[in-house]
């Protein structure tokens, strides 16, 4: 293989790559009392405010609801 196309191959699995992680977007879990969302922003909410932000796999205790 010649030099450029070395270098080629390897910007197109750079880019491939990039791609894929870009879909691979991780999301949170935003509650305010009994009130949730999910959310792919990352916002910072004042402690006064009462919103709590979970790792997208979080999941409630069987005793608590939410809507």
């Amino acid at each position: 293989m010649t030099s450029l196309t070395k270098t080629l191959l390897g910007a197109i699995v750079a880019a491939g790559v990039a791609a894929f992680s870009a879909t691979g977007a991780s999301a949170a879990i935003v509650c305010t009392g009994t009130v949730c969302w999910h959310t792919h922003e990352a916002y910072e909410y004042p402690p006064t405010a009462g919103v709590i932000v979970h790792p997208d796999d979080w999941r409630w205790a069987p005793s608590e609801r939410f809507t």
